[in-house]
């Protein structure tokens, strides 16, 4: 039973790292074990003071985890610490557990609700999900959309491209590359759906079937709030290259042509100050997912949404209908 609180990955995914140091550096100049071994402790305790504070729900098997903005879903080369490594800390500090596996992925400048596993089995049937179309994730976005009447000329409608990601981990940075396939307003068929795939054959043999579907929820100053539903795909960077690819792009998403949004916001920490990080407009607000456990009822998770990153950045109308929304969802 979850209790209220406040893609599998490589195994090498869930080792909690070590603080880094220079491979440059002489023995000498290292810090002793004792001293080392001190700030190791220091930085978990402020992990797991973290993933507390933002911790959402939780039982043996599966951690929901609102992750702020600028936080890593999973590891980078920048070493900084991902959402494993705060779930590894809180779950060693609070059950002398070190599995952490986040389920999904959610870029770094943008926020939500995250699904971690506690344990392989629970990581394997998760991610089983997910691939099988069984997990529902809703999002509130926020997009640069001047001629919302021409780039969304309905209230509602589906998106279906053809994305290819970048080729290795050396043009990892670069964006997704998109071609349209479809843009309508009705639900697609089985046949539609054969359709879209065979076109994106066409298209590249490593380009992968792209669909969200979309609800306008309000318009102001050029700004469109958006919710957007993924089933049946869930591919890199799926919702900032599609809605750009439609000329509406993420407000503060920089990649994709949004309206730069590079901001000092508060570092996710309980003692550190403040960073400069880039913030977008999407957060995902909901999970429904069965539960890793065959006999435990459904995952139902809703994240709450912090004002802060967006302010300034959104329209104050549009704001104060995605908190609305989060608290209709809540109810």
């Amino acid at each position: 039973r979850l209790t209220t609180s406040a893609r599998a990955l490589r195994p090498a995914m869930l080792v909690r790292r070590a603080p880094r140091t220079s491979p440059a550096a002489p023995l000498a100049a290292m810090p002793p074990n004792g001293r080392r071994r001190h700030r190791t402790d220091d930085r978990d305790a402020d992990l797991a003071t973290v993933f507390a504070r933002h911790l959402l729900a939780h039982d043996n098997h599966v951690l929901a985890f609102n992750k702020p903005a600028g936080v890593l879903s999973q590891p980078d080369r920048t070493g900084d610490p991902s959402v494993n490594e705060y779930a590894v800390a809180w779950l060693e500090r609070e059950r002398g557990t070190k599995f952490a596996a986040a389920v999904q992925r959610l870029d770094r400048p943008c926020s939500g609700a995250m699904l971690v596993a506690a344990s392989s089995k629970a990581a394997r049937r998760l991610s089983d999900c997910l691939a099988a179309g069984r997990v529902a994730k809703t999002y509130l976005v926020v997009v640069d959309a001047p001629h919302t009447d021409a780039v969304l000329r309905d209230d509602r409608g589906w998106l279906v491209d053809a994305l290819t990601p970048a080729a290795d981990a050396a043009t990892a940075a670069r964006r997704t590359a998109r071609v349209a396939v479809s843009h309508t307003r009705d639900a697609p068929t089985e046949a539609d759906w054969r359709r879209f795939e065979a076109a994106v054959a066409r298209v590249s043999p490593r380009a992968r079937l792209a669909a969200l579907e979309y609800a306008v929820l309000g318009r102001e100053g050029g700004q469109a709030l958006l919710e957007v539903s993924l089933r049946r795909t869930g591919r890199r960077h799926q919702i900032r290259a599609q809605l750009a690819g439609i000329g509406a792009p993420v407000v503060g998403d920089d990649k994709y042509r949004g309206r730069l949004a590079s901001r000092t916001v508060r570092r996710p920490s309980s003692s550190s100050g403040t960073t400069t990080a880039g913030v977008c407009a999407l957060h995902a607000l909901a999970i429904d997912a069965p539960h890793p456990i065959a006999d435990r009822p459904p995952l139902r998770i809703v994240a709450p949404l912090s004002s802060a990153p967006w302010d300034g950045l959104v329209a104050p109308g549009l704001l104060r209908t995605a908190h609305d929304v989060v608290a209709t969802r809540h109810r």
